[in-house]
């Protein structure tokens, strides 16, 4: 078996609080799994028993191997008719290899079913400069399932940050027929950010597979707000205290 004698990767926060915003620096460009290769990884036994497969940009920008190599999953995963789910986060801090991002992300796009990601995501990929409103999120869109057929749905979560520590979370969604958009949820004190973004992907992921588009929209926005009451980058909450959310129980009283 190959294997890395590198270290993990690690990065570095720095919380931040009211009007000052949180910082974070990288330290992956060496990690173990940056050194990973395509070799390295049998993906007919990977994916033998898979429905679904998600990818993130973070694991694009590691290197040329990460991104060989899931560009082979990837294309095993088409063949066999899995959905693909993208979150195509774009991170600036975390590519040092000679590949140009835009490409790397749009040629991954093009074996991908659900886009995870708002505007700022589309902009990336298109090279476009649309703005956040609904109408222009709507058109983006639009564009987006255009320039990659292969894509279904768009969801967007949408976060208004009134300081540091108190955000605002929903969610919107277009799937090719229909337009719509979740209520905010209110996050009057948020213990950490971090895995926020990956908690909504999780929770649409399992939402989709439970229910139609708009509750799986309005679970993952659930899910998202949840995880911004733990430490750490997990999010901990159970299907049910997810679905107390969705069901109005935000009051935080104590169960006995």
């Amino acid at each position: 078996m190959n294997y890395s004698k590198r270290p993990l990767g690690v990065y570095f926060l720095e919380v931040g609080a009211v009007m000052r915003p949180s910082a974070i620096s990288y330290n992956r460009s060496h990690s173990s799994f940056s050194e990973i290769l395509p070799s390295m990884v049998n993906w007919e036994v990977a994916l033998r028993k898979g429905k679904w497969m998600h990818w993130t940009g973070i694991t694009t920008a590691l290197s040329k191997g990460a991104f060989d190599t899931l560009k082979a999953g990837l294309i095993l995963a088409k063949q066999k008719g899995m959905i693909i789910s993208a979150d195509p986060t774009y991170r600036s801090g975390l590519w040092k290899y000679d590949q140009d991002p835009k490409e790397a992300l749009t040629e991954l796009l093009g074996y991908s079913s659900i886009f995870i990601g708002g505007i700022n995501e589309i902009n990336e990929v298109l090279g476009t400069a649309y703005g956040y409103s609904n109408e222009e999120f709507l058109e983006a869109s639009k564009l987006l399932i255009e320039k990659f057929p292969s894509i279904e749905k768009v969801f967007d979560k949408i976060r208004t940050s009134l300081n540091s520590s108190w955000h605002k979370i929903r969610a919107r969604m277009w799937n090719g027929s229909e337009f719509r958009e979740t209520d905010d949820l209110d996050i009057t004190h948020v213990v950490d950010r971090i895995g926020t973004g990956d908690a909504f992907a999780a929770g649409l992921i399992y939402g989709l597979q439970q229910f139609d588009d708009y509750k799986a929209m309005q679970f993952a926005s659930a899910a998202c707000a949840l995880k911004h009451t733990y430490e750490g980058d997990v999010n901990l909450s159970t299907v049910k205290e997810v679905m107390g959310i969705l069901e109005g129980n935000i009051s935080g009283r104590f169960i006995r």
